[in-house]
């Protein structure tokens, strides 16, 4: 004998279907906050170990550390070393090569703070610092040599052959193009208490000095100076 298999009424078919779907959908949302809460997990894992490898970024070891320079600034003028102001009673030629004696107006030295010198090789600090303000603002030709203008020459050659009027005076100089300012390095501090060769970055202000291009010969004060040197000169000693 057959047997007929009942019929499910359509109203009951679609309900499983609505429970069906409705199961999946939570089974969905359920699965994405697990993987959301695992994503923020990671997230929260990887910004603690990025803030550890700061935190520890400030740690080092003081046989291996090599300084860092950093906010480097600095503002140029012209250096006067040598100037005299020289008047002429009456018509006189100055010839080319000819020497004037001047005196000693300024000096000053190529440089950075002795406490740099003396924790580092103050030559080297320098130069280092030289290059980078030079990236930084473009300027080039800078020395980066540790000196003084103590020991220039007292006298200052003429380049050119110049004739004066009687009464007229003259800025005979030398002089360069100045650069001072500030910068800062850091150091590995090893504090008494800490391991051995283990230290502490830390970071210092200083001072810096250098110069460029140099600068001599003769300015008459009654001619207009083109040279930033020569212009620093006559407002120096020209009345």
């Amino acid at each position: 004998m057959q047997h007929l298999q009942p019929t499910t009424p359509r109203r009951h078919l679609l309900r499983r279907a609505l429970a069906t779907t409705t199961l999946l959908a939570t089974t969905v949302v359920a699965s994405l906050g697990a993987t959301g809460a695992t994503g923020a997990a990671a997230a929260s894992a990887s910004a603690a170990t990025a803030g550890g490898a700061d935190a520890r970024s400030s740690s080092c070891r003081t046989d291996e550390y090599r300084t860092r320079i950093r906010n480097v600034r600095g503002t140029q003028q012209i250096g006067l070393t040598r100037v005299r102001a020289v008047t002429y009673p009456g018509r006189t030629t100055i010839k080319k090569g000819q020497s004037v004696t001047v005196s000693t107006d300024r000096v000053f030295s190529a440089g950075v703070k002795n406490t740099v010198s003396a924790t580092f090789g103050a030559s080297a600090m320098l130069k280092k610092v030289v290059g980078i303000y030079g990236e930084i603002s473009g300027r080039t030709q800078l020395r980066a040599s540790i000196g003084s203008t103590r020991s220039e020459s007292t006298t200052v050659s003429s380049s050119t052959k110049m004739v004066i009027p009687g009464g007229r005076s003259v800025a005979w100089f030398r002089g360069y193009r100045v650069v001072g300012g500030t910068f800062e390095y850091s150091w590995c501090h090893h504090y008494s208490g800490m391991p051995s060769q283990v230290g502490t970055v830390e970071w210092e202000r200083a001072r810096f000095t250098t110069y460029g291009y140099r600068s001599s010969g003769g300015q008459r004060c009654d001619v207009k100076a083109y040279e930033p040197v020569a212009q620093a000169a006559k407002r120096a000693v020209c009345s």
